[in-house]
């Protein structure tokens, strides 16, 4: 299975096994390496893009709290959906590196699962500030 499906995580020790079986399965690597040079590729830039659409169409948000927010806040949510995106991509080159025989494996194995975790908060903030300003919209205009 692929690491990023452990719903509880993963840590270096999992890496190291997922390098071992597929060092031992080549048929697994290419499969692999044909996922990061494929839809791993356009998938984090086209969700990025979609987030901040979302995010875009829904507008800062105006009120935390029942307050009114800082501006800051209203502004740093349209960095989310770069930081899902940076994140996954950050995820897929220390995947490939960790996976590989490359000197710095061992460097990428140790960040894989902060990428990784990461990149799955990110993701459920811009969910649920989504979800939060879908719901604010819509009592807004009833």
């Amino acid at each position: 299975a692929m690491l990023d499906t452990y719903f509880s995580g993963y840590d270096v020790s999992a890496v190291f096994h997922m390098q071992t079986l597929l060092d031992q399965n080549e048929t697994a690597n290419r499969i692999l390496r044909a996922m990061y040079f494929g839809p791993e590729l356009l998938f984090p830039a086209l969700l990025t893009a979609l987030l901040f659409l979302i995010f875009l169409r829904l507008g800062p948000i105006e009120t935390w709290r029942g307050r009114q927010a800082p501006r800051l806040l209203g502004r740093i949510t349209y960095v989310l959906p770069f930081i899902y995106g940076f994140a996954d991509y950050a995820e897929n080159i220390s995947s490939l590196v960790a996976f590989s025989d490359s000197g710095a494996a061992g460097f990428a194995a140790q960040i894989l699962p902060w990428m990784t975790k990461l990149k799955f908060a990110s993701l459920a903030i811009c969910a649920i500030l989504i979800v939060r300003g879908a719901i604010l919209h819509q009592t807004h205009e009833s």
